[in-house]
This record gives structure tokens, C-alpha cells and sequence, in this order.
């Protein structure tokens, strides 16, 4: 693959510092501890046939490949190494041993350890490196863990993996680490790592392990009208200078660019789009794929240009709630599909107008409820069956009047409950009624089980003249009665995800082609930080295979960093990441099975007719390049 310096690559990393938890350079006081499990020094008998080793559901790995990329560890990092070693070893029969291990995870068991580092607690930071073993990590890991006081300690996992990926072990050693700092993690697969020195590499400089690098104190930047000067200590020689500009924490602007320091060792570029940011970070994306912080503003001196910039544009937020559209008592109990839910002031609302209002307070704008002209019944069943009658018969409800100007809205978010696994027919009235055409559409859902359904699918066939985003989905179950911090979280993890700051503004996506064969398809690539890093990697071409009648998978050469959680279902045209095995997916049909047992990232969407994808082969190289 034709390897491409990307200078939008590294907005995965820009997104996930909005708080300013920039990469720091390692603390050379730091201690360091490299734990590792490895099955080869755990096991008793003949190990001379364990290449043979095979992955099924234990995932057991073979030979020492824990053991080398603790090495590779402590090259870089000069940390002390320690082998995790059980009293009673594993057999080297991979049944016997898969038979142990299977038995040890349905018990939550903690094997008994030979012996723990001397004076465990000293250790600053600890890398703690194994084989996946049933889609976590072994249970003498867990053992090792809660054998000391993690709080406040950094700890680091890195694990050699068959098909299943990392599994759960991240989340498993949160779990088993309260008040421990939990670092981005490592996975490779088991056949790559002899060659995964490089990749180490480049996952140990993200995390500030990294000695070869300007620190991010050892340069200046000075910063006036528009243009920026970058005084470095080191010679800097066709890197990707990257300049993150943010206000109140928020990441409003990225500008980037190819360059040298000259004989005096600066850098001076002209730079635009940071006249409301109250702080600039400079990073460089290193010959070695890695960021590196440079250097950060300490006041943003940048000057307006006296062009009058456009006005930002304005968004309607609308939304369709069974609560407003049923004469519910004030004592009704929440069901599921009503999902009522008692706010402070002791009102009604429903999932859905949480859901809007958590948009609406993030993008501004202006906020307004679909409306029916004749109500809902109280009755749950009694609302199923009407809403079965309307789809069936085509029924578009009458709604009552909305005091909006639809002409005053570029970007129009549209919200509500999932019926019948797919937009209440209000909903499709709201959109027969207003003229959406040249608009911004972005839904977003809450249900009870059944994710999005075909929604959006229906929501793109009605606006078929708007450009519609990448929706969000919220179980029902996750508003009524809870905290609803994780859920705003969440909506501004998506909005962020959608290039949407506060007022609306929209960034671009970016036209793609997805070539198979002699067929050409069109699609887009979002601007996430997911999809910028993909972006980064075309023209690709991926070994992608069938699977289920919905997708075609395969995997990519090079890890992309993961921003946010992702989903466990998907909308048909979906272009995906999955972090947990590193493949790239496109989903094409909705199936009897439209839950995922791995969570997937929304990195854009194939735009052309899929019914192509019903027509190809159980294997397909599948390549994706830019349009233009």
C-alpha cells in the first residue's frame, strides 16, 4: 500500500484531548513495570508443537508472543520486566488447557501465582501484557491485578489475539482497577508479531514514550494576524505540522501543512480559521506515524480579517414524543414504549424530548414538537394497533400547526421513538409537510430493543432532496430513571463526531469511490476522527469477505485510534471500523440479525444502489480511494 502522510490523520487524538489531556513525554523518574502472561512459560509437558496452536473460543496464543512485545516495551521504555507465572501450570495439550481455561473464566476463578515483584507498590506505571484467552484476558491476570493497590497507578494493557480481538479485557481490568488510570491499550494479531516492532513503536510514542522527539516545551510558537512562527530545537524535515486551535476546551479548528525547518530553525507558516480560539497547540505527525506535541500557545494573538465572516447557520431541532401526544394522568407509570419519564419539576416527558433537549442546549436554535391533531391512547396495546392500522393503511396523521419558518433553518434534527422498528407515521407527516429540500436532516432515535430499525433508511427515502448524517440511537432504558450524564455525553460525542460545534456549524465530508471489479460505487467519508484516519490510508484496497447477507469485512494494515464507543447495530450503506479486531465493514442489508456482537464506529456511507453486494462472491478485494 502506498504509504501517505496524512495531516488530518491525527483529529482521532485532536477530538480525544478537547479537555487538554495532551500526550506528555514519559517522566524520567518514572518506574515502569512490564508484567506478561505468556502461555509458553505457563504451561508443563511437550511445547514443542505449540505453533500449532489454534485460536476457536479460548483464543489461546501461542509461543511467546506476549513475552517479545514486552520486549519491545522495555527497549523503549528501559521498564523491569516480570513474568506472570500460576502455581499449577496449564497444560501444553491445547484441548486439556482450553478445557482449564474455559472452566477458570465461567468460575471468575483467581489462580494461586508462584510469586509477585518485590515491593509491587513502588511502580509508577504498569504495561500488563497476555494472550486473549475466551474474548478476555487469562484469569491469573486478574489474580496479578488485585494483588496490590492499583489506585492511581497507570496502567497499560497489551495483548497477542486471535480472531476475537482485545474482547473485553480492557473494560474487565477497569472492573478489577478501580482508581486506576487505564492507558490506551495495544492488540495484535498473533501471526503479525514478529513484524509488530514498528507498531509498538508507534503506540508507546502516542502514550509519550518517546525520547527521540521535541518535547513539547522545547519549542516556541508565536502567533500574530495570520500567520504563526515555530522556533524548534531540532532540525524538522518534511513532517505534517498540525495546529489545533480550541475555545473553552472545545476543538473549533485544525489547520495543517508539509514542512522543514530552515537554517535557523523555524518554521513560518500562514495560518487561518483561529481568530476565536483562546489557545493553539502545534503537534507534528512523525515519519513513524506517531503525534508528537511541539509546542502550545500561551495567548492566541491571531487578528479577524476584515472580510465579515458568514453567518453561522441555524438549527431546528424537532422531535415527536408519545408523551406529548397522549393525555397521560400525573400518576401514569413509565412503560416501555411510553418511556415516560418524571423530570425535576415533577412534569411528564418522554425519552425522546430528553434526548432534544440535550441537542437543542448543545447546537442552539430553535426547538418544536411534532404534534398530532388527535391523541394516543393511554393504552399501550391500544397504541401498537393504531400505529400497525396507520403504516398498514398509509395513514399521514394530521398534526397541528408549528410555529416555525422552515426557510430560517439550514440544519434540521429530527427525533423520536421507534415504532414498529421503524419513524412513527407523524414523523413522516412532519416531513410531507415541511420542505426539507437543501437541508442538513440528522435523526436521532430512542428504543426498546430494536436500535434504529430501517428509520433512517426511511427517513433518507423521504428527504430524498436533503443530505442526511449519520444518526444517533439511545435505548430508552438508559434515560428512564438514571443519571443522565453518560447520555449528554454521548449526544456531544456524537455531534463532535458530525463536525457540529455550538450553533450548528457543519463541516464537509469527503466523496469517496468504492471499486470492486468493474464495479464503481459512490460514497463519503464523515469527518470523524475515525474517518480522517481512514482517509489518511487511501487509495486502499481491503480482502474483504462475506458475511451473514448483511456485510463484507476484512482487515487493515495499520490500527486506526478509536474516539468514542460505537454501536452494536448498523444502517444499511454503512462504512464501519470495528477497534476490536481492526476490520474495516460495509453493510449492506438488514437482516433477521441486526445486532452486533462487536461495537462498530460510523466512519460514512456507500451511496450508490446496494443491491450490487447480493451479486458478489464470498471473497472480494474491495478498494477505496478518493473521488477526486
Amino acid at each position: 500500500m502506498k504509504k501517505l502522510i496524512s495531516f488530518i490523520t491525527i483529529l482521532g487524538i485532536l477530538f480525544a484531548m478537547v479537555s487538554f489531556n495532551t500526550i506528555q513525554a514519559a517522566n524520567e523518574d518514572e518506574k515502569i513495570l512490564i508484567a506478561y502472561f505468556s502461555r509458553m512459560e505457563n504451561s508443563v509437558g511437550d511445547t514443542s508443537d505449540m505453533d500449532a496452536d489454534a485460536t476457536t473460543s479460548a483464543s489461546l496464543i501461542s509461543n511467546a508472543n506476549t513475552e517479545m512485545i514486552a520486549n519491545y516495551i522495555k527497549e523503549q521504555t528501559d521498564g523491569e520486566l516480570f513474568s506472570i507465572l500460576t502455581a499449577e501450570p496449564y497444560s501444553s495439550d491445547y484441548d486439556e488447557c482450553l478445557s482449564r481455561a474455559q472452566r477458570e473464566n465461567a468460575e471468575n476463578a483467581r489462580p494461586t501465582l508462584k510469586s509477585m515483584p518485590e515491593d509491587i507498590n513502588s511502580y509508577d506505571t504498569i504495561f500488563i501484557g497476555f494472550p486473549d484467552w475466551c474474548g478476555t484476558c487469562p484469569m491469573a491476570i486478574f489474580t496479578f491485578l488485585e494483588n496490590f493497590d492499583t489506585k492511581g497507578k497507570k496502567i497499560i494493557p497489551f495483548c497477542a489475539h486471535g480472531t476475537s480481538g482485545l474482547g473485553t479485557s480492557v473494560n474487565d481490568i477497569k472492573y478489577v482497577c478501580p482508581g486506576a488510570e487505564i492507558e490506551n491499550a495495544f492488540g495484535v494479531y498473533r501471526d503479525d508479531v514478529k513484524n509488530c516492532e514498528a507498531d509498538v513503536l508507534k503506540w508507546l510514542a502516542q502514550l509519550g514514550y518517546d525520547n527521540d522527539k521535541p518535547s513539547i516545551n522545547d519549542a516556541q510558537m508565536s502567533l500574530t494576524d495570520n500567520s504563526v512562527t515555530i522556533k524548534a530545537t531540532k532540525p524538522i524535515n518534511d513532517a505534517a505540522l498540525i495546529l489545533a486551535g480550541y475555545t473553552n476546551g472545545r476543538l473549533v479548528n485544525v489547520n495543517t501543512r508539509k514542512v522543514s525547518t530552515d537554517s535557523n530553525l523555524e518554521i513560518k507558516e500562514n495560518v487561518t480559521g483561529f481568530e476565536n480560539a483562546d489557545m493553539v497547540k502545534a503537534f507534528l505527525w512523525t515519519g513513524l506515524d506517531s503525534m508528537q506535541p511541539l509546542c502550545t500557545s500561551k495567548e492566541v494573538i491571531i487578528k479577524a480579517n476584515d472580510n465579515t465572516p458568514p453567518a453561522a447557520s441555524k438549527s431546528l431541532t424537532v422531535y415527536f414524543s408519545r408523551v406529548g401526544n397522549t393525555d397521560y394522568s400525573s400518576d401514569v407509570d413509565a412503560t416501555t414504549s411510553a418511556s415516560v419519564v418524571v423530570n425535576n419539576n415533577g412534569n411528564l416527558t418522554g425519552t425522546t424530548e430528553t434526548i432534544a433537549k440535550m441537542i437543542q442546549s448543545a447546537v442552539g436554535g430553535d426547538i418544536a414538537e411534532i404534534q398530532t391533531v388527535n391523541k394516543y391512547s393511554t393504552d399501550f396495546n391500544e397504541v401498537v394497533d393504531k400505529n400497525h392500522e396507520e403504516i398498514n393503511a398509509g395513514t399521514i396523521p394530521a398534526l397541528l400547526p408549528m410555529n416555525i419558518d422552515m426557510s430560517e433553518y439550514d440544519t434540521v434534527f429530527i427525533g423520536y421513538p421507534i415504532w414498529a422498528t421503524t419513524i412513527p407515521q407523524a414523523v413522516r407527516s412532519f416531513m410531507r409537510t415541511y420542505d426539507l429540500s437543501g437541508k442538513t436532516v440528522i435523526p436521532f432515535c430512542t428504543h426498546d430493543g430494536y436500535g434504529s430499525g430501517r428509520s433512517y433508511t426511511e427517513i433518507k427515502n423521504e428527504c430524498a432532496k436533503s443530505t442526511v448524517l449519520d444518526g444517533l440511537t439511545i435505548p430508552a432504558a438508559d434515560i428512564v430513571g438514571k443519571d443522565l450524564t453518560p447520555i449528554s455525553d454521548r449526544v456531544n460525542s456524537w455531534l463532535a463526531q458530525l463536525g457540529i460545534n455550538t450553533g450548528g456549524e457543519k463541516t464537509d465530508r469527503t466523496p469517496i469511490k468504492i471499486t470492486i471489479g468493474n464495479i464503481v460505487l459512490d460514497g463519503y467519508l464523515n469527518n470523524t476522527p475515525e474517518a480522517e484516519q481512514f482517509k489518511a490510508m487511501l487509495p486502499v484496497t481491503v480482502d474483504m469477505v462475506g458475511y451473514g447477507g448483511r456485510e463484507y469485512y476484512g482487515g487493515i494494515s495499520s490500527r486506526i485510534e478509536d474516539s468514542t464507543e460505537g454501536k452494536l447495530n448498523f444502517e444499511n450503506g454503512d462504512i464501519t471500523y470495528c477497534p476490536s479486531n481492526n476490520t474495516v465493514a460495509i453493510f449492506y442489508a438488514q437482516t433477521s440479525r441486526p445486532n452486533l456482537t462487536m461495537r462498530v464506529i460510523s466512519m460514512g456511507m456507500v451511496t450508490s444502489d446496494l443491491s450490487v453486494f447480493d451479486e458478489l462472491g464470498s471473497s472480494e478485494d474491495i478498494t477505496f480511494s478518493l473521488a477526486n
